[in-house]
């Protein structure tokens, strides 16, 4: 079976106070939830007639049919862009799982470091999973990654799943409260940002539609 059918792996990295690169992996099983939500984004949108009017005095430059203006209906042109948002639900709190850069000893809680509390309490986990957060830079230069279902790259799985990648995030928002019912598991809600490359030749394209456009409407 390709990709992770049964957990998803969060991997940041980060750059400690000594200068040491770091990449800490958070393994998420308990409760797993993604939820993702696409928001597309138009080189035009939502214009209406003024920009139909604006086709209709260039005389045909884009090469297209228009329907009346009259009617006043919406003109887009899809770029290709796009933001998704990535919502993560789960609970932590599982001592036997990865969590951070491996610089503490499992088998010995007490050698809990900033960067690791892989078999510690539950408090200890979410701790180091708020600071790695609060200490990374999770942007278009150093995004975190991550993996679940056909998202992966086999990295975490023995096979890699059919986008042969993770999801590529910024981390936006994370919540990671104790249930006060509950000192065994913490719950995570991590929301993360995704977006969509912006093909080059969409903006060729939307060069040279601006260009006849204004070369085409009267003074």
């Amino acid at each position: 079976m390709t990709g992770l059918s049964e957990k998803a792996v969060l991997e940041i990295d980060l750059v400690d106070d000594s200068g040491t690169e770091r990449t800490c992996v958070f393994e998420i099983y308990e409760d797993l939830e993604i939820t993702p939500s696409t928001t597309k984004q138009y080189l035009l949108g939502n214009r209406g007639q003024y920009v139909r009017e604006a086709f209709e005095i260039s005389s045909g430059a884009l090469g297209v049919d228009l329907p009346s203006a009259g009617n006043r209906r919406g003109y887009h042109v899809d770029g290709g862009a796009g933001i998704v948002t990535l919502t993560v639900s789960a609970k932590g709190g599982d001592r036997d799982v990865r969590w951070g850069d491996g610089s503490s000893n499992a088998s010995d809680p007490s050698s809990i470091t900033k960067y690791d509390a892989e078999g510690c309490d539950p408090g200890d986990q979410r701790d180091v999973l708020d600071w790695v957060v609060s200490q990374s830079k999770t942007d278009s230069a150093s995004p975190a990654r991550l993996y679940y279902g056909q998202w992966s790259d086999g990295t975490h799985a023995s096979a890699a799943g059919a986008y042969d990648n993770p999801r590529i995030i910024a981390i936006s928002e994370l919540s990671a409260p104790n249930p006060p019912d509950d000192t065994s598991a913490f719950d995570i809600t991590l929301e993360g940002i995704w977006t969509a490359a912006f093909p080059a030749a969409s903006v060729d394209e939307a060069q040279a539609a601006i260009e006849e456009l204004v070369e085409g409407t009267p003074e």
